[in-house]
């Protein structure tokens, strides 16, 4: 399986090293040749900053937020609300003189209004 990976691996970075020529040959040109502008130069990378500027920063976060005090939590008190609990229902059978009738519904628990918050 080793061998397999490696095979396919040294083939693709061949393809990719034979890929790669170059820019085509152009064809000879006849007549005047226009000159363009040459391109703007490409914007400042900002890599002149001394290596300790991470650690600057880190130490100057530490500093500020052990002299600052910490802001107080934010508390967001809800009102209660009015809910309404549902009742509770249950069924038995009816027998009349031994034979079925039907079913009767009847209440568990009956229904009231609760304060949630």
């Amino acid at each position: 399986m080793k061998k397999i990976v490696l095979t396919i691996l040294v083939a693709a970075f061949c393809l990719a090293a034979v890929a790669h020529r170059g820019p085509a040959p152009r064809p000879p040109m006849h007549g005047p040749r226009i000159h363009h502008a040459p391109p703007p130069p490409p914007p400042p990378h900002h890599r002149h900053h001394p290596h300790g500027a991470f650690w600057t920063g880190v130490g100057v976060g530490l500093v500020g937020s052990l002299l600052a005090p910490p802001p107080p939590p934010v508390v967001i008190q809800a009102a209660p609300q009015r809910v309404w609990v549902p009742p509770v229902y249950g069924e038995r059978p009816i027998y009349r003189a031994g034979i079925y009738v039907g079913t009767e519904r009847y209440v568990i628990t009956p229904g009231y209004w609760t304060t949630s918050y």
